[in-house]
């Protein structure tokens, strides 16, 4: 990832095109300050999930799910 110098006068003019050049090109911009650097702005690196075990750890199973009578949830059933 390549990186380049811009000072915080020149962020504040240029934000918005900046940003949306940052998540294009995936350019790092290191804002300088007085000729210090104070900041770093960077694309984020998106993942994808994993395909399988996706969900592994947030589905709580609760009784069995392939022998179930809903019975009793049918009024036409029950009558």
């Amino acid at each position: 990832m390549s990186s380049h110098s811009i000072t915080v006068s020149q962020l504040k003019v240029n934000c918005l095109a900046l940003v949306e050049e940052v998540a294009q090109t995936h350019k790092m911009y290191i804002v300088t300050k007085h000729g210090k650097p104070i900041a770093k702005v960077c694309p984020i690196e998106h993942t994808k999930p994993p395909f399988l075990g996706g969900w592994a750890g947030t589905v709580d199973v609760d009784g069995d799910i392939v022998h179930f009578d809903t019975s009793e949830d049918w009024e036409a059933f029950n009558e």
